[in-house]
């Protein structure tokens, strides 16, 4: 595989306890999901293949430099969206740790159409993931999270999370006061049991599934190169801040379902039970107007974890990106 000097790595600022209990397939949707805000540049690197090397520097430079400003939010047209009602993606994925290496469990991510009280067009997405019937034997893990959103923005209106997670649970369930505003929460968690509260968002603030899409649509026309830029998600009863610098392309053949020609990125996970926090995560999605995510690799505290995808059905645009 050859890649090109383009580069990006995404940081979590800041991390909330969300309990004791995690696994590999937890790590893959929640690396999943913060990697949407990854998906941005696919429309303007066809427009340069190198940086100029004046204008390369090193991570730890890139990392000392100070923020953007969040990304603004707007209006997409409809033909312009990067997915549409039908889309349906499903991913595998696997674990390594010294002897063991196995598939053990499946995610997917799905969009359907909704239309709100007051008649605003929105979309209904839904990501779920589970380990194989095998695996369950020793962690049994269900995640099912569900947004709703604004088609014009694709701005949070509501969003919910229902896990399972080896004897640890969470119920989320948010309300946006206003987009871009303050978040009602009612959570649930093993850790806190019950509770009420206000989460502190801002207009860079999503939940984990409208965020997937959000990135999805953005218009980078007028961003630079290695800057760092902020967005956030919420999740439990914490708020997650990324910061996200631009990279670059690689072809890349996914088993089973073919070869692409690719973006990668890097991730620099939150630190936890699950991430060391000073390891990149490497993240593959489809250099076409779909945007689509297709493979990722992590290590994590113990062995390592990979996703690939492994079916697709109802893109909205050609698969430009698929070689073979």
């Amino acid at each position: 595989m050859r890649t090109d000097s383009h580069t990006m790595i995404c940081l979590p600022e800041q991390v909330s306890d969300a309990g004791s209990r995690q696994d590999a397939c937890r790590a893959f949707l929640f690396a999943l999901a913060c990697s949407c805000c990854l998906f941005f540049p696919m429309f303007s690197i066809h427009a340069q293949d190198v940086l100029p090397q004046e204008r390369q520097k090193s991570l730890e430079e890139l990392l000392q430099e100070p923020p953007r400003e969040c990304l603004p939010v707007r209006e997409i047209p409809p033909e312009d969206c990067a997915f549409d009602e039908g889309e349906r993606l499903e991913f595998s994925v696997r674990y390594v740790w010294g002897i063991l290496d196995s598939e053990v469990g499946k995610a997917s991510a799905t969009v359907a159409e909704a239309e709100g009280g007051s008649g605003v067009p929105l979309y209904h997405c839904i990501a779920e993931g589970r380990t194989s019937r095998f695996f369950d034997m020793f962690f049994k893990v269900r995640e099912r999270f569900e947004s709703w959103f604004r088609q014009s923005d694709m701005r949070p209106l509501a969003s919910s999370r229902d896990t399972y997670e080896g004897g640890y649970e969470a119920r989320n369930n948010y309300r946006w006061i206003r987009p871009g505003e303050q978040i009602e929460a009612d959570v649930y968690t093993t850790r806190l049991g019950d509770t009420s509260m206000v989460l502190p968002g801002t207009e860079c603030t999503f939940d984990l599934v409208s965020l997937f899409y959000f990135a999805r649509n953005l218009d980078f026309s007028n961003y630079e190169e290695n800057v760092k830029y902020p967005i956030s998600f919420a999740i439990d009863d914490g708020i997650y801040n990324l910061y996200f610098i631009i990279l670059g392309r690689e072809t890349i053949r996914i088993r089973g379902v073919g070869k692409f020609r690719t973006i990668k990125f890097a991730a620099r996970m939150v630190a936890g039970e699950v991430f060391n926090g000073d390891t990149d995560m490497y993240i593959w999605v489809t250099d076409d107007k779909n945007k689509v995510p297709v493979y990722f690799e992590s290590p994590i505290k113990v062995g390592s974890v990979s996703g690939r995808i492994t079916g697709f059905s109802g893109l909205k645009h050609p698969l430009d990106s698929k070689i073979d």
